[in-house]
Order: structure tokens, then C-alpha cells, then sequence
């Protein structure tokens, strides 16, 4: 399965419901599992530049993060508060 140790597996069964790429994990036995389709929701996000002034809404971190030609882990980063600025913005979720 590729999976490199104990704390991924633990991540997998508490926060992933048991999802780990195309396999299932279950911590009791089960002959058959029924399948599980992953849910993509996708959250609009605000593009502002550093003096606050905001530039665009978009559908999603993907499409906000290509556009302005930013990693889109570093704009999940500042989404997650753990950096304020990515390639000279700030994103945030977009509150209707």
C-alpha cells in the first residue's frame, strides 16, 4: 500500500474514514466492503493583493492558486493560517 508509518495509518482510520488512495482500511473484519465514493467539495475563495484591495472570487483554491501562478500548498497554507501572503496575496474563503 505505500504507507510509510504508523501515525499515517492512524491519520487514515481517525480523519479519513478509512480512505487511503484507492484502498479501504477497517480496523474489524469484513468480508465485503461496499465502495465509497470520495466527496470533492469545492470552497470559493477571495484573492486579495497585500494593501488589502481584493482582486477576484473563484470557484475553487485550484483555480485561484493558477491563476495568479501560485503552489497550491502554499495557498492552502495561508488558507490554513499558517502563512499570511503566497506569491504576493492573500487568499481567504469566500463568506456569502
Amino acid at each position: 500500500m505505500g504507507v510509510k508509518s504508523f501515525s499515517s495509518v492512524f491519520d487514515v482510520l481517525h480523519r479519513r474514514n478509512g480512505l487511503y488512495k484507492e484502498f479501504q482500511i477497517k480496523l474489524e473484519k469484513c468480508d465485503k466492503i461496499p465502495p465509497v465514493k470520495r466527496r470533492c467539495v469545492k470552497k470559493k475563495v477571495d484573492v486579495f493583493d497585500k494593501t488589502g484591495n481584493l482582486l477576484g472570487t473563484y470557484n475553487s483554491v485550484a483555480e485561484a492558486a493558477k491563476t495568479y501562478n501560485a503552489k497550491l500548498s502554499s495557498v492552502n497554507r495561508v488558507l490554513r493560517g499558517l502563512a499570511n501572503t503566497t506569491a504576493g496575496y492573500i487568499f481567504k474563503f469566500h463568506i456569502d
